[in-house]
């Protein structure tokens, strides 16, 4: 197996960790009246970061090749968790029981709306990661 298709693996399964858990603190922790400003400033904030790290990309490559820009990306990360753990230590860990509704099968299934959204997302993150995926 391609260690390329190995570490990109890796890499959609702890960004799918992080950015799915951002948008649930949000929803979690702000008010409904600011929600919708809040949801967008993250998800303008991830694409701005993916943004800056193509252009940092571009930057090094041709000044030390891979390895400058492998280095100068690494800080990201290193340097953003540091930022979120001071943003959200003083936020609550708000645990939920799996007794306190209904459980992800049929309630979930048969909830057209709620599928609707699961599909437009799941699309919409094969749409994102589309070199990836087998052309038809």
């Amino acid at each position: 197996m391609p260690i390329g298709l190995v570490l990109h693996t890796v890499l959609a399964l702890m960004l799918g960790g992080t950015y799915t858990t951002g948008i649930l603190l949000v929803a979690e922790n702000v008010p409904m009246g600011r929600r919708g400003r809040g949801m967008g400033t993250y998800i303008a904030g991830h694409s701005l970061g993916l943004a800056l790290a193509l252009a940092l990309t571009g930057f090094a490559l041709p000044r030390g090749g891979y390895v400058l820009a492998f280095w100068l990306l690494a800080l990201g990360p290193l340097i953003g968790g540091t930022i979120a753990w001071i943003a959200v230590r003083g936020t609550p860990n708000v645990l939920v029981s799996r007794t306190d509704g209904p459980r992800f099968g049929g309630a979930v299934l048969r909830n057209r709306p709620a599928m609707l959204v699961t599909a437009g997302y799941t699309f919409h993150s094969w749409e994102i990661n589309g070199p990836f995926l087998p052309h038809f």
